[in-house]
């Protein structure tokens, strides 16, 4: 059976592969590209600004204001459901999953707001100290929303752009610091039965010389 850390590692290189991809296609289009656009704006009353930020996949600067632009890659690294267990206290069910649109769901979800925003703040990077790759690239997540409750769940997004598989490993931390008993990691608009894209990377793949992962 592979590992959580293969199967994380597999999907995040399957998404950059095809992100670098989509980089080149707009820069061909585009001669004055910013690629992870940094944008924000103002967060509702009582909500952490963080939540309220993102950054775009790329943006022509040639037009003001700027056009931003994302892109929904059209495959993705299926395979049937897996359980883990995570620092052995949190429970995993790792389904199908997009790595710019990965749904948590969490039961038993102890709402810690600093732990989450300190985890958000370091890979969102809103102040732009990360240093960036020949591909413009930081090795940043581009969105995380604020959890909410539903009914005996609590339920959040990460866009996790070109960050490494890293940053998903520190938030499983985050979770089992506030005592989530059982996490269901997914995005819901892939089906668990539909297989269309190996787990293998291929060799040598460019998503392995991505952006460094960050200390």
């Amino acid at each position: 059976m592979q590992t959580l850390e293969r199967y994380i590692q597999n999907i995040r290189n399957h998404h950059l592969n095809i992100y670098l991809d989509a980089v080149a296609a707009f820069r061909r289009q585009h001669s004055q590209t910013e690629v992870e656009a940094l944008a924000s704006s103002p967060a509702p009353a009582g909500m952490p600004a963080i939540f309220a930020w993102r950054r775009f996949d790329f943006a022509d600067r040639s037009q003001e204001p700027p056009r931003a632009a994302n892109f929904n890659p059209d495959t993705h690294v299926s395979f049937p459901p897996e359980s883990f267990t995570w620092q052995k206290k949190l429970k995993i069910r790792l389904e199908p999953l997009a790595w710019n649109n990965v749904e948590f769901e969490c039961a038993d979800f102890a709402w810690r707001e600093s732990l989450l925003v300190n985890w958000a703040e370091r890979w969102l990077d809103p102040n732009n100290k990360m240093p960036t790759d020949n591909h413009g690239l930081g090795g940043r997540i581009h969105a995380v929303t604020q959890p909410q409750k539903k009914v005996n769940k609590t339920v959040f997004f990460v866009d996790f752009g070109s960050a490494p598989a890293k940053a998903v490993f520190e938030l499983l931390n985050v979770l089992a610091l506030a005592e989530v008993k059982k996490v269901r990691i997914r995005t819901a608009a892939f089906r668990a039965d539909a297989f269309r894209t190996d787990l293998s990377p291929a060799e040598n793949s460019p998503a392995e010389n991505g952006p460094a992962e960050n200390a």
